[in-house]
């Protein structure tokens, strides 16, 4: 595999281990979480610590009505030194901060419980972690069992595989319910549903080829106009994402002739998926996994690119604004 390469795969491993442990909440796991009483009203929150303007920034927190666990998954089986830095933040949070949090996040609309909060619980789920690594990592490797033994100090350690089991490998809860349920562990499915199409950092690449699979498939049925609003509308709340990153997606799907800029005087960020970028669209995963997408602009000549969409920039047009409230969202 090339460096070139590395890029997409590590992206495509992070949204897969997401989905792979979303699937536990899931009827196609056994038991499911939600059986428990869980449910999951907040993907990639951040919630203040105990520390000064340091969050803690956990990929999911899931809430029984009494336990708010919160969880951070890894793909691959490397125990490093920013895992156990991570968990150490989330093991800060306190109930008080969990219940600010969750009122603030309005659990009381998304799910039958109030934002009370009695215990507040960690654990960490690796991809690829098992038994067998487990036993290895304590008794045959020096360093390996250093990194083993401070991470389940501070947090219960998860492994995971689809097809396979959620299962507690090392560490323990406080939580006799949550003690028992990962010990037993949960079968999950051997093809867990897409819950998760882009990354925590809202990488470009993966918001390319979900915009593709989102609006673009469905060009085979007819023309699809988008604006930045209606993407964002539809990874929202659980993606955050900035304008002007999706605006650059938009602008390198079109330069790629994935779909057409049709913005005119009257519509600005205007793009439009039709039958004719069908070759395009189907190619987009081997299109960013031979190159990055600010790589390709850049190769282009584009650098002047930044000038008029910055990528962090989040201020919305006025037309997308009015794309938005008349209600024309691809959701």
């Amino acid at each position: 595999m090339t460096g070139k390469q590395n890029h997409w795969s590590r992206q495509e491993r992070e949204i897969q281990s997401y989905n792979v442990f979303f699937s536990a909440l899931t009827a196609r796991a056994d038991p499911p979480l939600t059986r428990q009483g869980f449910e999951a009203p907040v993907s990639f929150p951040e919630i203040e610590g105990q520390r000064e303007n340091v969050q803690a920034h956990p990929d999911f927190l899931l809430y029984d009505g009494e336990i708010c666990l919160l969880v951070e998954v890894k793909q691959g089986d490397n125990i490093e030194d920013e895992h156990i830095e991570q968990m150490e933040e989330c093991n800060r949070v306190t109930i008080e901060r969990a219940e600010t949090y969750l009122k603030d996040a309005e659990v009381q609309e998304k799910t039958s419980y109030n934002g009370d909060v009695s215990q507040v619980e960690t654990c960490i789920s690796y991809a690829g972690l098992d038994e067998g690594y487990i036993e290895k990592c304590r008794h045959e490797w020096p360093n390996c069992s250093e990194q083993l033994e401070e991470l389940e100090e501070k947090t219960a350690i998860l492994g995971q595989s689809a097809g396979d089991s959620l299962q507690l490998l090392a560490g323990e809860f406080d939580s006799s319910v949550l003690q028992s349920l990962f010990e037993r562990g949960i079968q999950l499915p051997e093809t867990p549903q897409k819950e998760f199409a882009i990354t925590e950092g809202w990488e470009k690449e993966s918001l390319a080829v979900a915009v593709c699979q989102i609006w673009g498939y469905d060009a085979a049925s007819g023309p699809v106009e988008v604006t930045p609003s209606d993407i964002r509308s539809h990874f929202a709340p659980r993606h955050a994402i900035p304008m002007g990153r999706i605006k650059r997606v938009l602008y390198f799907l079109s330069e790629i002739e994935a779909c057409d800029d049709v913005s005119d005087n009257d519509r600005d960020h205007v793009y439009s998926f039709s039958v004719e970028h069908m070759n395009e669209i189907l190619g987009i995963v081997e299109t960013v996994r031979e190159q990055p997408v600010e790589g390709y602009l850049q190769e282009e000549g584009q650098m002047d690119l930044d000038s008029f969409i910055d990528e962090d920039n989040d201020e919305e047009s006025d037309e997308d604004d009015e794309g938005e409230e008349s209600g024309d969202s691809q959701q």
